[in-house]
């Protein structure tokens, strides 16, 4: 026999183990801590080290009495034993399927050492599978139990316990959502086998939906084979109308102001079945203005599926006027996430024969009638911790596609030529709180479109409040274009359904255009705002510059925004 000493001490004092030479060896893959300096902690370090060795397979794996040495050393005798293996694991009467979505694989017992972990860890799993699909009150254990000579040899006994489905779904609290939509929704419809997994994401996916709040925490009744969810809800006011106004220089009058705006309304959760409705106008420039309507309808047919539909119209100016009719069949994933397949038929129209002059972005380039059938995929994630005021989480919306497109130039004579578009877009959006007071809010976006023959009514339009602030709305024409934009929040209120702060930003974009024409450039925007939550509404201000490289920061040439958002 001989004394190894683990070298963890507290406040001077250790642990002298007394073991064999073979056990020496086993004991150096271990580690054996002391957090209190007195009996009771050196007693609690000793018995996880024998706990630890016992679940790794050795089985016999004991110690003596703790004695104390002298008021520095704590003395135990500790005999590690012999290592148990697995013979084999038998799956008993666990049927394949089960065994597939536990992960059970019998070459994972077979000739190896055998740890107790793996064991409780392969129960789990299985109970976790039965709970999942319909059996909450399953339970497994092992059965032919026999040990000879370190080997041990087993099989797995399963009992399934009674088919639960889920029943009706009980709201209270509300009257303005539909129990089999929003069981729909939850995935948990009445006769529907029982997941635990399904139970434990309501909360999450509640958090997406903008016209509910859970108020309470969700119950479950077990009674007549069935699973009745109980859910007390809240509602919210989630139908707004935004206005927007923008006070801006006038770059074609000298000295003289330019007055546009926005005007949205967006209605949800229409006929108590989670239909929205949303249509927004907006004056752009002086010539130039824009209107889109959209309509979602959620689980058609009584389907997981969403479809929807849209139409967009900009008249640029004098210029051109573009079309744009859209179609979206979406299916919602875990989490508050969708899969999308979109389609849309675009045309443009030329409202002159020359070519536009030359802008304050240094772009020239020729306009076309073109028509464009476009096709793509989207994804949607969304890990917001409040879909309409957050201050925790991340959303990510990202798209690709490609179009055909038949046009013409007219500024030269040409025969209608037929071109392929591929197109990206990716928008990241990103919350962080920094205590009770300050929230960080940044934004990545980005987009890139590539063609033989790409006309300006083609292109990717940037500037404005919700892209580059301090610059005017859609100023920028691009084919490719990357943006940041970063802001510093300092809450003033935040309660249930009110959020007010003040705000400092900072706006970054490269964009350009690849082709004939091609430029490249690298505006800026800074400045700061607030936002206030009233009793009649939203209120935001804000006061921004633009920049764009080697031109120097013109406060003549500063923007103010003022917005305001009614919900109801």
């Amino acid at each position: 026999m001989f004394s190894c000493f683990f070298h963890q001490q507290v406040r001077g004092q250790a642990i002298s183990v007394i073991s064999s030479e073979q056990d020496k060896q086993i004991l150096k893959h271990y580690d054996l801590s002391v957090r209190q300096p007195d009996s009771l902690g050196a007693l609690q370090a000793v018995g996880q080290l024998i706990s630890k060795l016992q679940s790794d397979g050795y089985f016999t794996a004991s110690a003596s009495h703790l004695q104390s040495i002298d008021s520095s050393q704590w003395q135990v005798n500790l005999d590690v034993g012999d290592r148990y293996h697995w013979a084999y694991l038998q799956p008993g009467n666990l049927n394949p399927l089960m065994q597939e979505h536990s992960g059970f694989r019998e070459r994972f017992f077979l000739n190896r050492p055998f740890s107790y972990e793996d064991v409780q860890r392969l129960m789990e799993n299985i109970l976790k599978a039965a709970e999942n699909e319909g059996f909450p009150f399953a339970s497994v254990q092992l059965t032919q139990v026999r040990i000879e000579n370190n080997e041990v040899q087993a099989a797995i006994h399963y009992t399934s316990g009674p088919y639960i489905t889920f029943g009706d779904l009980e709201i209270s609290g509300t009257s303005k959502v539909k129990p089999d939509f929003l069981a729909t929704i939850l995935k948990i419809a009445s006769g529907s086998a029982y997941s635990e997994k399904k139970v434990s994401r309501i909360q999450n996916t509640l958090r997406s939906i903008p016209y509910l709040e859970l108020s309470a925490t969700p119950k479950i009744s077990f009674q007549n084979d069935e699973a009745e969810v109980h859910l007390t809800l809240e509602e919210r006011e989630s139908n707004q109308m935004d206005g927007l106004v923008n006070l801006l220089p006038n770059e074609n009058e000298g000295g003289n102001l330019l007055l546009t705006g926005k005007v949205e309304i967006l209605l949800n959760n229409l006929m108590k079945s989670g239909k929205q409705f949303n249509l927004q106008w907006q004056r752009l420039q002086v010539e130039s203005q824009q209107l889109s309507v959209n309509y979602q309808h959620p689980y058609l047919f009584r389907t997981p599926f969403q479809a929807g539909i849209g139409f967009n119209i900009l008249k640029e100016d004098t210029l051109y006027i573009n079309r744009n009719l859209s179609f979206n069949l979406s299916y919602p994933l875990s989490q508050a996430s969708l899969i999308s397949f979109t389609t849309d038929i675009r045309n443009s129209h030329t409202l002159t024969e020359a070519r536009p002059p030359v802008n304050t972005n240094n772009l020239v380039g020729s306009l076309g009638n073109f028509s464009l059938l476009n096709v793509g995929v989207s994804l949607q994630l969304n890990r917001l911790n409040d879909i309409l005021l957050p201050t925790r989480g991340w959303h990510l919306y990202s798209s690709v596609g490609i179009g055909r497109k038949s046009s013409q130039d007219i500024s030269i004579e040409t025969e209608e030529e037929i071109n392929w578009q591929p197109f990206t877009r990716i928008d990241l959006r990103q919350y962080h709180s920094l205590g009770k007071f300050w929230v960080i809010f940044y934004r990545l976006s980005g987009a890139y479109l590539h063609g033989e023959n790409l006309y300006l009514n083609d292109l990717y339009r940037l500037g404005g409040l919700n892209s580059l602030r301090g610059f005017n709305d859609n100023f920028f024409f691009a084919s490719y274009y990357g943006l940041s934009n970063l802001e510093l929040r300092l809450l003033l209120e935040h309660k249930e359904q009110t959020q007010s702060y003040l705000y400092i930003f900072y706006d970054q974009a490269i964009l350009g255009r690849q082709g004939g024409g091609g430029y490249q450039v690298s505006p800026l925007g800074l400045g700061l705002g607030i936002s206030l939550t009233t009793e009649v509404g939203i209120f935001n201000l804000a006061y921004a510059l633009g920049k764009v490289e080697n031109e120097a920061l013109n406060f003549s040439l500063s923007k103010i925004h003022f917005g305001y958002i009614s919900r109801f």
